[in-house]
């Protein structure tokens, strides 16, 4: 550009405001470009590739709230949770009813074990109106689904997302134990979309855990009715025709010899074996549960408590750490770590481990006891007061007899 002396100001401000507005505009399609390949990457299931490019498009592009929120998917399928929860954190800072971000958000809630939160996310989501695109990118994982059956850059109607809402209410409150207000969410869920098996199996689970068999029994009749291959409600309804322990176990029994590839029908078994004191079966049927789905942390979880219950520690932590390995955000197996180094008078380890379950959850009180127990076979009374008030105050009354008599 050509300037006279007395505008050289003024044109070099020009010139470099053109310039800024030029950068600015590389910037932009650059950002566009390096987007446009995450997207691709992520719905080739490449997350690693995607995030890569994804990230790149964020630190060119920081109020890309869009870039944050597939980020943010491409982790959760990872399974790197703590980054996929920044992400849509970060989504939705900058937009705030973004509904897809919050659906998200709630299902990494309810995965990590943070089931409150869940809720609390999923009702706000209630009284949002309804997004721009109408619809979720992503369908979060349903009860007895993995992975590999979710459909990936799905468009669902509202009236599914409205039931995909109304579930995963559903199944927060039935981690919560509170299980009437598990079955309104559930009996909404089911009035929007009456032909999803899998919400039925969910309802029924929740009648089961309520006493309700009869009620459990008719939702798993109609989940089959839909969808004879559903083995959860199989699984469950064989159970709801069976009284005592011994009964349980030949229906299951006739269950595993039709399909001797289900991991879950060895894992109930195996949880039958041990309410009839057949430890040795249960550990037998735990392992080939965990032969099926090695990627299971519950099956390691349970088996390992039984090798605990019956003082083989050893097996015990191993079972732990194998858990640990595929869920460290399941206070229970923390938890359960913590009981088992305690059971060998290793109360380091063991306060250690229930302390890491309590940054989990910290509103159970059996974990504050057994630390506060800790705490004073250690000799260290103050913080075992401290722990033991924590568990009073949390509900547990015989906490009051330890506080009498050492705390005050």
């Amino acid at each position: 550009m050509f300037c006279l002396a007395g505008l050289f100001i003024i044109c070099s401000l020009n010139t470099r405001a053109q310039d800024t507005t030029l950068t600015r505009l590389r910037a932009s399609n650059l950002a566009r470009e390096h987007y446009e390949k995450g997207l691709t990457y992520h719905y080739q299931r490449q997350f690693e590739k995607a995030i890569v490019e994804l990230e790149k498009t964020i630190s060119l592009d920081p109020y890309d709230y869009l870039a944050y929120y597939f980020n943010g998917l491409s982790y959760e399928q990872l399974k790197e949770f703590e980054k996929a929860l920044q992400n849509y954190i970060l989504s939705l800072s900058i937009k705030p009813d973004f509904n897809e971000a919050l659906f998200n958000r709630a299902l990494v809630y309810y995965k990590t074990g943070k089931y409150s939160k869940a809720a609390s996310d999923l009702e706000h989501l209630l009284r949002l109106p309804a997004g721009e695109t109408q619809a979720i990118f992503f369908r979060g994982l349903k009860y007895g689904q993995n992975d590999a059956n979710t459909g990936f850059n799905s468009i669902i109607s509202m009236n599914d997302k409205n039931a995909d809402i109304y579930n995963y209410l559903g199944l927060s409150y039935y981690q919560l134990n509170l299980y009437e207000q598990s079955s309104a969410y559930f009996t909404r869920a089911i009035e929007i979309n009456p032909m999803d098996d899998n919400i039925l199996t969910n309802a029924g689970l929740n009648y089961m855990a309520n006493g309700k068999i009869d009620s459990a029994r008719i939702l798993f009749e109609r989940s089959l009715s839909i969808n004879p291959y559903n083995s959860v409600a199989s699984l469950n309804l064989s159970l709801c025709k069976s009284d005592s322990s011994i009964q349980q176990i030949n229906q299951l029994d006739e269950l595993i010899e039709k399909n001797e590839d289900f991991p879950m029908a060895y894992a109930q078994r195996a949880y039958q074996y041990y309410l009839a004191g057949n430890y040795e079966s249960a550990i037998d049927d735990y392992s080939s549960a965990i032969q099926l789905d090695p990627g299971n942390a519950e099956y390691f979880l349970e088996r390992g408590m039984i090798y605990k219950k019956i003082e083989q520690i050893e097996n015990a932590i191993s079972d732990f750490k194998s858990a640990l390995s595929l869920d460290i955000n399941n206070y229970q197996i923390w938890y359960n770590m913590g009981n088992a180094f305690f059971q060998i008078n290793n109360y380091d380890l063991s306060i250690e481990y229930y302390s890491e379950a309590i940054q989990i959850n910290p509103q159970q009180p059996d974990i504050y006891y057994n630390r506060s127990v800790a705490y004073y076979l250690k000799k260290d009374i103050e913080n075992a007061c401290r722990d033991m008030n924590s568990a009073h105050n949390l509900g547990m009354q015989k906490a009051k007899t330890f506080l009498d008599k050492y705390c005050r």
